[in-house]
């Protein structure tokens, strides 16, 4: 376990940015500042980065040939001598200009950005949908799915394969993602997958720098989960899974069946009501952390409050002040 605190923060920045264009020419950048986003709520992983536009008052111009919608972009950061990795991998989604290059990235789910022929399933499962998605972008795609939800009806009308993608992930709330090292698309019961089986320490007197955490004991807690949506014939449905005067979470799911609108509520209910910790944590850039990784976190304050959680979220920036990452807390593992 490599643990950084603030008496040993004296380690040398890296950062290096490789845009590589259509015909495979490499650019090799570091930003004024850039800013990572990753969620298991979110379909794809994000960056935004901030480049200078003039040097000397001199326009870059070399940079507009590999600053362009759809090529290859590589964030690789870390610590010199200690930890340096590659963040983040995608394509440039989006540019725009002033004084600086503001560039928009997505993750490897920007090839599923292509418009996909009108279709509509009756019935049919969440797999069969996304085999037809990924039919049209790559038939290569294997598609590993382990939440095969069933559809009244689905149906595919000017859309894009993530526009089908985000629906799938809307009406189910399942993980979706797509590792293109492998070529497989996963779609995957919510907190069902965990990138690292390693689990990463953190303690405030450690190597935490800002505490944004509340502990939340379930014994009296109390929890409503309202699914709604409407039928293959369009009469309204609604279910309710809990507690009717406890906190109510609803959630929308349309042209399914009782049984996955029920399979929903169940799934729901379990995550509201773990005990544990609830907010986030600020850190350096190791450990190396992403969404799905499990944390043990431990205040020494607090020992009886320590516990292993699941990383919701987490936002990495960059910058002239070096590295930081704020962690998004997820349910808790253990107790």
């Amino acid at each position: 376990m490599v643990i950084l605190n603030q008496e040993t923060m004296n380690y040398e920045m890296y950062c290096n940015i490789i845009i590589e264009n259509q015909i495979g020419r490499r650019l090799h950048v570091i930003p004024e500042s850039l800013v990572i986003t990753k969620s298991i709520k979110n379909l794809a992983d994000r960056a935004q980065i901030i480049m200078p536009l003039y040097v000397f008052n001199k326009l870059l111009t070399e940079n507009f040939e590999f600053i362009k919608r759809g090529n290859k972009i590589h964030i690789i950061l870390g610590y010199t001598g200690v930890s340096i990795k590659t963040e983040f991998k995608g394509y440039i989604r989006e540019v725009k200009h002033s004084e600086s290059f503001i560039i928009e990235c997505e993750d490897d789910l920007f090839v599923f950005r292509k418009s996909i022929s009108n279709k509509q399933f009756k019935p049919a499962d969440v797999k069969q949908i996304a085999r037809y998605v990924c039919s049209q972008i790559d038939p290569e795609i294997e598609v590993i799915c382990d939440y095969n939800l069933p559809y009244d009806k689905f149906t595919v009308y000017e859309a894009t394969g993530l526009d089908v993608l985000m629906k799938i992930q809307e009406d189910t709330g399942a993980d979706v993602f797509f590792l293109s090292k492998e070529n497989e698309l996963h779609i995957r019961a919510a907190y069902s997958v965990k990138p690292s089986d390693e689990t990463v320490h953190f303690s405030p007197q450690y190597n935490v720098e800002n505490v944004n955490l509340e502990y939340i004991d379930t014994p009296d807690k109390k929890v409503q989960i309202i699914i709604k949506g409407r039928g293959l014939n369009g009469k309204y449905r609604e279910i309710q899974y809990g507690n009717m005067s406890g906190d109510k979470f609803e959630y929308t799911m349309n042209n399914m069946p009782n049984e996955s609108m029920e399979t929903r509520a169940k799934i729901e209910f379990e995550r509201a009501m773990k005990p544990g910790y609830s907010g986030s944590i600020d850190t350096w850039l190791v450990p190396y952390v992403e969404p799905g990784y499990t944390i043990w976190y431990e205040d020494e304050d607090f020992p009886h409050e320590a516990g292993a959680y699941l990383v919701d979220s987490v936002e990495t920036k960059f910058g002239r002040d070096g590295g930081r990452r704020t962690i998004q807390l997820g349910i808790k593992l253990s107790i």
